[in-house]
């Protein structure tokens, strides 16, 4: 019994070892990699990392196989903490100072689960996370972190594996079909991971509710991991089954503040596209457990690209859509391409009408044949809606070389909607329409005239209402541990005023430019450094309004934030190469003598950059 105790005992100590090893980080290991070496170069496959439990490996990935694993070699080894020589295998740079480009790329995808996860990068680190972690007590708060996502991804398994890297170990994480729902067995076990990783999150926000976390704090998270419970439940058809995580909650006064602001913004019947975890989980709570403006169908853009998400609209008959069901059953309808015809004897037209641009790929009226499938295609990038019942009216725009399922159908609920429901958006970014979009409220909506003809007077007026009625200022800030609201606050808060500040400007109009600058800059008259990306831009609009000693402290506070992230780039500060912070030092400067101002905080970072 003893020899029991005392080897349990050494693996605690050795599992704490582990955890606790000055591994490097995602950035590090990037730099030093792209320093020495170029990395892959066939266009077949493509150079990736994993963080495993012995260290760093670099992989070369077969991106036409399902991103198959083609080979790997350790690179930074855990028990000596040394980098190893990989010149056999990459070619060497003679361009050491190239890295930030090449490490751009990477920065941008997976860079908080490479820093946040002790394993992650390669196809067993969920289970490797919950085998070595899962009955670990006195973690850390970023291993709390990890293992909670590691429990998120273990979920997924058993469903339509929603996460990349994912190789299940039980018999019933074989991936669901597209349309499928899960069997009665597979639904216990997504309610067991998912509340294993609630027990991690909460405990996380024991622990550090100041923990920050890249939708928020992590009581913010905690939230999202219960409305995740709830999201996952709807998916798999058993929504009465998700509501009792729902029950589980309260959420914080601000932030139901915040998803009111949203639904406020939006005419009755409305379809609101939202993008991200803050726009979206926040609503649906006010709005099924508070039952808060239910007249107004709130969609989340990336899950339209789940076909088991667009099954579960349908079926619900919140909204319309031509898309047939065979078609998103349709391996091959996740992307579709732009391929031009080269037939000289048919002319392309010069745009597609919107109505048959998506009838054409869903029955895959331009194919393109692979080995396996076949892949719709579309002729022209440039669409067009028009309507008999509008003759005068049209919206056109174009799309890229290739559409993601999310986006054609969210431009297929356009299509079917547009007359009949009015339809906003959350953010400008990926709607495609921006031309066609005008501030309202805290979100944008849809017109058929263009944001700058001849709304704009109608459309200022109804911002300075709505301001003045309906919304409620959130703003971010960090004065206690449940006092951090999401950044979506900063931003919808700075994104109101702007626009109204500007439209003076635009008219000379300095009285109401000045009276609207003086309520903006007074609801940010203290703000902390993290807040600084979503108010940086005020610069500028603080200078013409008169408001020197706000841009002044926004400068100083936005050159310690760049400096630092040039110094010490992380997932959630970002990253700064040396020519793009110089720049922006160089900016501030100019901005500074355009006031006639001088600042030792600004002057010493530049001298550091140059003396560098």
């Amino acid at each position: 019994m003893k020899k029991t105790i005392l080897l349990l005992a050494l693996s605690l100590i050795s599992l704490n070892i582990i955890a606790q090893q000055n591994v490097p980080a995602y950035y590090d290991v990037l730099k030093t990699f792209f320093t020495k070496y170029n990395g892959g170069s066939e266009n077949d496959s493509y150079t990736s990392f994993a963080k495993k439990k012995d260290g760093w490996y670099v992989q070369q990935i077969n991106r036409l196989k399902k991103d198959e694993l083609i080979s790997e070699k350790i690179f930074w080894n855990i028990d000596d903490g040394k980098y190893r020589d990989l010149s056999a295998i990459y070619t060497t740079t003679n361009d050491s100072l190239d890295f930030e480009t090449k490490i751009e790329p990477y920065l941008n995808y997976d860079w908080y689960n490479y820093d946040h996860i002790r394993y992650f990068g390669y196809q067993d680190w969920v289970s490797d996370m919950i085998n070595d972690f899962g009955n670990a007590e006195g973690l850390s708060d970023t291993l709390l972190d990890g293992l909670g996502r590691a429990y998120d991804n273990d979920a997924y398994g058993y469903l339509w594996y929603q996460g990349g890297y994912f190789k299940g170990k039980d018999p019933l994480q074989t991936q669901l079909k597209r349309t499928e729902f899960p069997s009665k067995e597979r639904i216990e076990k997504v309610k067991q991971s998912i509340n294993n990783g609630l027990i991690q999150f909460n405990r996380l926000n024991t622990l550090n509710p100041n923990f920050l976390t890249i939708v928020g704090n992590a009581n913010l998270k905690l939230f999202n991991q219960y409305m995740n419970g709830y999201n996952q439940l709807l998916m798999c058809g058993n929504e009465e089954e998700g509501k009792k995580y729902l029950e589980k909650i309260n959420l914080d006064e601000r932030y139901i503040t915040q998803a009111k602001n949203y639904l406020n913004s939006c005419d009755k019947n409305a379809i609101l596209f939202t993008y991200g975890d803050n726009d979206t989980y926040q609503l649906w709570y006010v709005q099924e457990k508070l039952g808060y403006r239910k007249d107004i169908t709130v969609i989340n853009n990336s899950l339209l690209g789940m076909p088991v998400y667009d099954v579960i609209l349908k079926n619900k008959a919140v909204v319309s859509f031509n898309t047939p069901a065979n078609y998103l059953a349709d391996q091959a309808s996740d992307i579709a391409y732009f391929k031009e015809n080269k037939e000289k004897t048919i002319k392309p037209a010069p745009s597609l009408n919107l109505h048959d641009f998506i009838k054409a790929l869903y029955l895959k009226k331009y194919p393109i044949s692979y080995t396996d499938f076949v892949v719709p295609s579309y002729p022209s990038k440039k669409i067009m809606y028009t309507t008999a019942l509008l003759p005068q009216k049209s919206i056109s725009f174009n799309v890229g070389d290739y559409l993601f399922l999310n986006d054609y159908m969210m431009l297929d609920i356009i299509e079917s909607n547009l007359l009949k429901r009015p339809i906003y958006f959350t953010s400008t970014a990926g709607s495609f329409c921006e031309d066609y979009l005008s501030v309202s409220g805290v979100v944008y909506k849809l017109n058929f005239e263009k944001s700058s003809a001849g709304l704009e007077r109608k459309n200022i007026k109804d911002l300075e209402k709505f301001l003045t009625e309906k919304y409620i200022p959130i703003t971010s800030n960090y004065r206690g541990p449940l006092s951090f609201v999401s950044f979506d606050g900063d931003n919808t808060y700075m994104m109101i005023y702007v626009t109204l500040i500007q439209y003076y400007l635009s008219k000379k109009d300095m009285v109401n430019a000045k009276k609207w600058s003086t309520l903006l800059f007074s609801g940010i008259s203290d703000f902390s450094v993290n807040q600084v990306p979503a108010f940086r831009n005020l610069v500028n609009l603080a200078i013409l309004t008169g408001n020197n000693a706000i841009a002044k402290k926004i400068i100083e506070m936005d050159a310690e934030y760049t400096f630092d992230a040039y110094q010490n780039p992380s997932s959630l500060k970002g990253f700064y190469s040396r020519k793009r912070c110089i720049d922006a030092i160089n900016q501030m400067q100019l901005s500074l003598q355009q006031m006639n101002e001088s600042s030792t905080i600004v002057a010493d970072i530049y001298q550091k950059l140059y003396v560098e």
